[in-house]
C-alpha cells in the first residue's frame, strides 16, 4: 500500500472518528485515539509508526501556535499566577513524583532514567486540553488555565528530558547547566517570540493578498520554533510568545476579507493536526504494548498501572494548594476563588497525549532502559485518556459546571450584544452626513439594530425566542435569493463567476445573521 493511500485512509479515518464522536459521550480525542489502538491491534494493518522528529518539528509548532493566537492575552494575564503553579511547578512536581515512585517500583531503573521517564509524563497535553474544554463548553477562566497550562508545560517537560537524557549518556546529572538551560529558556524565548511575531505582522501588514499572508502565517510558528530548538532550548514559549502578538495585533492589522480566509485555513490545519496525531498515537501505542517483551506481561502491566495512578494522584495532590498558594498570592476575594467543584473538574484535565509520546520516542536507544520508558509512557498516556478523558463530559454536568458555563456565556451574550447596538448606532451616525443616499444602508442598519434590540431589552419575557424567529425568517428569505439565483444560472441567464460573486455576498449575510444566534444555541 502506497503513501499516499495510506495517509488518505488515516484522514478518512480521523473524518469518520470525529463525525461518530460527536454523537457520542467521550470526547473525539479519546474516542480517535481508541479506535488507533484498535486500527494498530487490526491484522493486516498497515505498519505506520509515530516519528518524533515528525511531531515535534513539524506537528507541534502549528498547534501550540493556534491554539496561543486564540487564547486571549487578559485571559492569561489575569491568570498567570496558576498557569505557572501548573505548567512550572506541577511538572517538577510530577516529574519528582513519578522518577522517586518509579526508581523504587522498577528493579533496574537508575534515577536518570526514572527522571526521564518523568520529565515525559510531567506534562498535560495541549492539543487534548483544548479540543475537550472547546467541545465541553466550561468556564472561560477554567479553559484559560488549562489552556495556558498546556501551552506552556511542554518547554519545562522538554528542558528536563533534555537534561535527563544528557545524564543517561554521561553518567551524571549537569544541574549547573540545567539551571542555565531552563533560566536561558524562560527569559530568552518569549523574546524571540515577540521578535518573530513582531517581524510576521510588518510583513503581513504590507500586503493585500490574502494568499501571502496566509503563507507568512503558516512559517510563522516555524520561524519561532526552529531557531530556540536548534540552539538546545524547546522552541515552545518561543511559539507561545509569537501567537499571542500576533493574537493581540489581528483585529487592526488583518483585513475582514483576509481574516475570514486566514481562519478557514488554520481550522482545517488543526483539525487534521490534531486528529492525526491522536489517531497515530493510539497506533503507535498499540505496537509499543506488543513489541515490548522484557518482563512477564503481569509485572509490566502492574508497573504501567502504577505509574499512571501515580501521575493522576499527584495533579489531585498539587490542585489545591497550588490554588490556595494563589489566592494568597493575588489576594483573591473570597467571592472571586474558583469553587471546589471547578477544582475537582481542573484535577481530572490529567491527559496526556501524543507529545509526551512522541518525546519518549526521542530518548536514544544505546540507553538500556528506552524501551521501558516508552512502554511505561504509554501506559500513562492511554491511562490518562481514558480514566480522566472519558468521564470528563459526565463530570461537566455532575458537578454543575455547565451551569457555570451557562450562566457566564449569557453574561457574554449581553455584553456582545450591548457592543453590537453601540457599534451600529456609531454608524447610522456616521452615516447621517450622507442624507438620503444612505436611506438603504442605513435602514439595513436599523434591520440590524431591531434584530439585537429583541435579543435582550429590558422588560420583554421572552426576547430569545423572538430573535431566533427573526432571524429564521432572514434566513429562509436568503435561502429563496439563493434558489432564485441558482435556477438563474442553470437557465442561463447568469454565467458562473456571476453566480460566485452574489454567492459570496449571501454567504457573508448567512454567516452574519447566525452569529446573532450561534452563542444561544452553543449553551
Amino acid at each position: 500500500m502506497t503513501g499516499v493511500v495510506i495517509a488518505l485512509l488515516l484522514v478518512a479515518t480521523v473524518v469518520a472518528s470525529t463525525a461518530v464522536a460527536r454523537r457520542l459521550a467521550p470526547p473525539a480525542p479519546v474516542f480517535i485515539t481508541v479506535i488507533g489502538i484498535a486500527l494498530g491491534f487490526t491484522p493486516g494493518f498497515p505498519a505506520v509508526h509515530l516519528n518524533p522528529e515528525l511531531v515535534l518539528f513539524t506537528v507541534l509548532p502549528p498547534l501550540i501556535y493556534a491554539a496561543a493566537v486564540q487564547l486571549p492575552w487578559e485571559e492569561f494575564r489575569s491568570n498567570l499566577w496558576p498557569i505557572s503553579f501548573f505548567a512550572i511547578g506541577l511538572v517538577a512536581f510530577t516529574a519528582a513524583g513519578v522518577a522517586a515512585a518509579a526508581h523504587a517500583l522498577i528493579p533496574g531503573l537508575n534515577w536518570a532514567e526514572a527522571f526521564a521517564l518523568g520529565a515525559v509524563v510531567s506534562p498535560t497535553d495541549a492539543v487534548a486540553g483544548t479540543a475537550v474544554t472547546e467541545r465541553l463548553g466550561a468556564p472561560r477562566r477554567l479553559v484559560a488555565i488549562i489552556e495556558g497550562e498546556g501551552l506552556v508545560n511542554d518547554a519545562i517537560a522538554l528542558t528536563m528530558l533534555r537534561l535527563a537524557t544528557a545524564a543517561m549518556l554521561a553518567g551524571s546529572f549537569p544541574v549547573a547547566a540545567g539551571f542555565g538551560r531552563f533560566a536561558a529558556i524562560v527569559a530568552g524565548e518569549p523574546v524571540w517570540g515577540v521578535f518573530v511575531g513582531w517581524v510576521a505582522a510588518a510583513l503581513r501588514k504590507r500586503t493585500g493578498d490574502a494568499r501571502i499572508e496566509i503563507t507568512i502565517s503558516l512559517m510563522t510558528p516555524f520561524a519561532a520554533y526552529l531557531l530556540p530548538e536548534a540552539l538546545g532550548g524547546s522552541g515552545v514559549l518561543a511559539t507561545v510568545a509569537a501567537g499571542m502578538y500576533i493574537g493581540i495585533r489581528t483585529p487592526e492589522m488583518v483585513p475582514s476579507g483576509i481574516r475570514l480566509r486566514l481562519t478557514s485555513v488554520w481550522e482545517i490545519v488543526v483539525y487534521l493536526l490534531n486528529g492525526l496525531l491522536f489517531l497515530l498515537t493510539g497506533i503507535e501505542l498499540s505496537y509499543v504494548v506488543t513489541g515490548f517483551h522484557r518482563e512477564p506481561g503481569t509485572r509490566l502491566l502492574l508497573h504501567g498501572l502504577a505509574i499512571t495512578a501515580i501521575a493522576i494522584l499527584l495533579r489531585f495532590a498539587w490542585t489545591w494548594p497550588a490554588t490556595w498558594a494563589t489566592n494568597r498570592m493575588t489576594g483573591e476575594r473570597v467571592d472571586g476563588r474558583m469553587p471546589n467543584r471547578q477544582l475537582v473538574f481542573l484535577a481530572f484535565c490529567g491527559m496526556r497525549g501524543g507529545i509526551s509520546l512522541a518525546a519518549a520516542l526521542t530518548i536514544p536507544e544505546s540507553v538500556p532502559g528506552s524501551p521501558l520508558i516508552v512502554f511505561l509512557a504509554a501506559c500513562v498516556i492511554a491511562g490518562t485518556l481514558v480514566l480522566e478523558g472519558s468521564p470528563l463530559p459526565w463530570l461537566l454536568r455532575r458537578l454543575g459546571i455547565d451551569e457555570d458555563a451557562r450562566r457566564e456565556a449569557n453574561r457574554s451574550n449581553e455584553a456582545e450584544r450591548k457592543a453590537r447596538s453601540a457599534a451600529i448606532r456609531s454608524a447610522l451616525q456616521a452615516l447621517d452626513q450622507y442624507g438620503e443616499k444612505a436611506s438603504t444602508l442605513r435602514n439595513r442598519y436599523r434591520h440590524q439594530l431591531a434584530l439585537l434590540a429583541r435579543g435582550g431589552e429590558e422588560g420583554e419575557t421572552a426576547p430569545e425566542d423572538r430573535r431566533r424567529e427573526l432571524v429564521q425568517m432572514n434566513l429562509e428569505a436568503l435561502a429563496a435569493e439563493r434558489r432564485t439565483v441558482i435556477e438563474l444560472h442553470r437557465s442561463g441567464g447568469i454565467p458562473e463567476y456571476v453566480l460566485h460573486r452574489i454567492e459570496r455576498d449571501l454567504d457573508l449575510n448567512e454567516v452574519r445573521l447566525r452569529n446573532l444566534i450561534s452563542d444561544g444555541a452553543a449553551e
